[in-house]
């Protein structure tokens, strides 16, 4: 989920590796042309998953080793979960709701629809979590981890 650490562990992760790190959010506008908040102001959410499940397969296109943050909401194609699960080891750092809105729900990047923010926060992450879940090699519970424990967490347990 957004504001769950990805990129902070990502890039971190790729520091402690060697290993080259590439982010969804950021390889996104070279695929769709604008933002997410963007396109999804021009369009709906079924275009907005469509452009991230591209930039997505994009990264998983790239040669390993490397590090991939998928968007959150890539999880929703059956397709790409079916793809990231067999691309590699698949961390799920696990926030609660709280942790979320804290972090992420007043960012001015996230591609909202008008409306009450914590309740979308909150749907997705139940309609989420489960799915999350059927994929993860490891979870991790990154409310309050310090990165640096959640990188060396991720290092003592990749195969």
């Amino acid at each position: 989920m957004m504001g769950s650490g990805k990129t902070t562990v990502g890039r971190r992760l790729a520091n402690r590796t060697g290993w080259l790190y590439h982010d969804n959010d950021s390889r996104f506008g070279a695929v769709a042309a604008r933002t997410p908040r963007e396109l999804l102001a021009a369009s709906d959410e079924a275009a907005l998953l469509a452009a991230e499940v591209e930039t997505l397969d994009l990264l998983l296109a790239e040669p390993p080793p490397c590090i991939v943050a998928a968007a959150g909401g890539t999880i929703l194609d059956p397709g790409a979960r079916r793809r990231i699960s067999a691309a590699g080891f698949v961390v799920w750092l696990r926030v609660t709701v709280a942790t979320i809105l804290a972090r992420a729900a007043e960012a001015g990047d996230r591609p909202w629809r008008a409306g009450d923010r914590a309740a979308w926060i909150e749907r997705a992450v139940v309609e989420r979590a489960p799915l999350y879940a059927s994929i993860a090699d490891l979870v991790l519970d990154a409310d309050s981890a310090a990165p640096d424990r959640l990188v060396t967490a991720i290092v003592g347990l990749l195969p």
